[in-house]
């Protein structure tokens, strides 16, 4: 997958992006969260939901005018979306 450039990306938008990066890679969670619960593997489910969180707090600490932030995490994000 190539590289997109968000050099000219408003930062509003940028931010929107970023943002829903992190939604992405959380609905990925909780679709594994939903199998663990399917086979009855608690640790399993403990597992995703604690990774759910993570993004989540990861998400909230990026201040929305720190654009190579927002960028690492999304380039991150969208790595462990593809794993």
């Amino acid at each position: 997958m190539s590289e997109v450039c968000y050099d000219n990306v408003d930062p509003i938008v940028l931010y929107d992006i970023f943002y829903e990066s992190g939604t992405r890679l959380i609905g990925h969670y909780v679709s594994k969260a939903r199998e663990a619960i399917d086979r009855n593997d608690e640790e399993g489910k403990n597992h995703w939901l604690e990774e759910i969180n993570k993004v989540d707090s990861e998400r909230s600490s990026v201040m929305a005018g720190d654009r190579q932030s927002q960028i690492a995490h999304m380039h991150k994000w969208n790595e462990l979306c593809n794993v």
